[in-house]
């Protein structure tokens, strides 16, 4: 990846960075148009995420995880939860059952990225 760790993260820079850590994530699917792309951590929960690819400004990701999990890490700012009014997109690019779309992030640079799919590997198990 050509961006500091400290710079703006955008989808296009996280697609880049995310190709290059087979041993953190698995590639899921991706829509028709290549624009939703989602991976599952590798680790014992097996959370999914997705976001969209081509963006060039900022990288929103959705998540399978309920906010409340989520709203207490420094790395990612929880911006919509409950998600309403979301793309159909997401449904086909997430595996389903307890894996839909739940909480809607922002992610602002490369080392939190890290740290999310660092901490997504040993995320609490959904109840």
């Amino acid at each position: 990846m050509t961006n500091s760790s400290q710079e703006k993260l955008c989808g296009k820079s996280a697609a880049e960075y995310l190709e290059s850590q087979s041993g953190e994530v698995s590639f899921l699917k991706k829509d028709n148009t290549d624009k939703l792309r989602s991976y599952k951590s590798k680790g014992t929960r097996n959370r999914e995420f997705a976001f969209d690819s081509k963006t060039k400004t900022k990288l929103s990701i959705w998540v399978d995880l309920g906010a409340r999990y989520l709203e207490n890490l420094s790395f990612v700012e929880v911006v919509q939860y409950p998600l309403s009014n979301y793309s159909t997109a997401l449904d086909r690019v997430f595996s389903g059952g307890i894996h839909t779309p739940k909480t809607k992030l922002i992610i602002h640079t490369e080392e939190d990225l890290k740290c999310f799919i660092s901490w997504l590997r040993h995320a609490p198990e959904l109840n």
